[in-house]
């Protein structure tokens, strides 16, 4: 690692965000576009124009949870442990779209880093436990 870099803990360099939209719909909520598992999973990077699940969710639950531009969204749970802490990043905001559950948002919040340098380093990680890199 350079001189150069300082090393932080992540919750110290973005807020962590745990979401607990679920993929019911609701009467009494409202409609939004969800963001799920396999979407983080299968893609790099969130965008708009992709095929979003339609679901609802409370106001604070909407709140909490909409993605912005430059959120990670990342998997937070899996049968597999290699499937855990997989990243993608919200390229634009896209209205009414919310992070479903089994996944968590990491909001940048210093100005030196973004949401790119948090997803590109995440996207280094060894996740195999053998010394290859995940493939996706």
């Amino acid at each position: 690692m350079n001189n150069d870099w300082r090393t932080a803990k992540l919750n110290a360099i973005a807020e962590v965000i745990i979401s607990n939209v679920d993929k019911k719909t609701k009467p009494n909520e409202h409609s939004v576009l969800l963001c799920n598992y396999t979407d983080v999973y299968r893609n790099s990077f969130i965008q708009a124009d992709m095929d979003f699940m339609n679901a609802t969710a409370t106001e604070r639950e909407i709140a909490k949870c909409s993605l912005n531009e430059g959120d990670v969204i990342i998997t937070k749970d899996s049968k597999k442990y290699d499937d855990i802490c997989v990243p993608a990043l919200t390229r634009k905001n896209a209205p009414n779209l919310v992070c479903g559950c089994h996944l968590v948002i990491l909001r940048p919040i210093i100005s030196e880093i973004d949401g790119a340098c948090i997803f590109y380093a995440l996207s280094a990680l060894d996740r195999t436990g053998c010394g290859a890199k995940s493939s996706r």
